[in-house]
């Protein structure tokens, strides 16, 4: 186990695990409103990993989670092609175990859903995958997003 002021990182039967305090940076009043709602998520009743005392986040959660987290790095130093790849994997495997029409609510409450829209249309335009919700953005956006991937 490794310790360190932003999170301690565990590996338990292979599976890696960063404990953050926050999941978010909480400088401004919608990123703490939106961390607040993350952990509240987390205080519902939810399965536990491998029979041990980790408890599993909802696919919901995950999928909030890979959002709001690459929306930080995008406004702080732009994100990476990994973690289109990361949302992208992430969608191709749980997609019918999550609540579109919940998520969306989520990320319109939070400003979040054009973010979002671009993303999950970036994925299925470059990365060839479909989805049940199918956000419209303009193919230029896309371009531009294209050349902006690291």
């Amino acid at each position: 186990m490794e310790f360190s002021k932003k999170e301690d990182h565990i590996v338990i039967s292979g599976f890696s695990i960063d404990n953050h305090k926050d999941f978010l940076w909480t400088a401004s009043k919608n990123n703490r409103d939106i961390d607040k709602y993350l952990k509240g998520i987390l205080k519902e009743e939810l399965p536990r990993l491998l029979g041990t005392d980790i408890l599993m986040p909802t696919t919901e959660f995950n999928f909030l989670f890979l959002i709001v987290h690459s929306f930080g790095h995008f406004m702080r130093e732009g994100m990476s092609l990994r973690q289109e790849t990361d949302i992208a994997c992430f969608l191709e495997k749980n997609e019918e175990k999550l609540g579109w029409q919940g998520c969306i609510e989520t990320l319109q409450r939070f400003r979040l859903k054009r973010f979002a829209d671009g993303i999950i249309s970036f994925i299925k335009h470059y990365f060839g995958l479909t989805f049940s919700y199918a956000p419209s953005v303009e193919t230029v956006l896309l371009e531009r997003m294209k050349g902006k991937a690291k």
